[in-house]
């Protein structure tokens, strides 16, 4: 699949089939993950890929809050990627009020990419932002100074993507002016 096919054709799936995810296919989007740009090349993140059984389960229930039905189809998701950084506190927080931090930015490239290229080779996922940080903080063993900034869900549903009606080009782009 083209570029523009994946992007246009990305989608938040819901629907997975559970069955293991194609290791070749998940390869090639971590790689191209790697391969993502960040601020002065620190490329301040890591990737966890999340594919035992136990481990997924566990995994599943730190995206999911008890009695509500917030994130119930991540049961049947054979495979997460957790892309970890550095965790925030109140010295970054302060930092950002004096200049930009660019992790954010940096995890967020990575993240698109991970996911057009897996979209591009037919793999479903779901970028999840709803979890438990310290469930998952304890399930994936990380060391104090990190966290989970983004949760990806990553599997096959055979879910079709629905077209969206997106906004008019003029109504997102202007020039020069706001």
């Amino acid at each position: 699949m083209k570029l523009e096919e994946a992007i246009k054709n990305r989608f938040s799936a819901r629907v997975y089939d559970g069955k293991e995810v194609d290791k070749e296919k998940l390869a090639y989007a971590l790689e191209l993950a790697r391969q993502s740009p960040s601020a002065r090349n620190i490329q301040p993140y890591k990737f966890v890929v999340c594919n035992e059984p136990e481990l997924v389960k566990e995994v599943a229930l730190a995206t999911q809050t008890p009695g509500a039905k917030i994130n119930r189809y991540t049961r049947n998701v054979p495979c997460f990627v957790a892309f970890v950084g550095e965790k925030v506190g109140l010295a970054k927080t302060l930092l950002k009020k004096a200049h930009i931090h660019y992790d954010d930015f940096d995890i967020g490239i990575a993240v698109q990419s991970f996911c057009l290229a897996a979209t591009s080779v037919g793999l479903d996922i779901c970028i999840i932002g709803w979890f438990s940080r310290k469930k998952l903080a304890k399930a994936l063993a990380l060391p104090r100074n990190k966290e989970v900034r983004l949760l990806v869900a990553v599997g096959n549903g055979g879910a079709q993507y629905k077209e969206r009606k997106k906004k008019d080009f003029d109504e997102i782009v202007s020039y020069n002016k706001f």
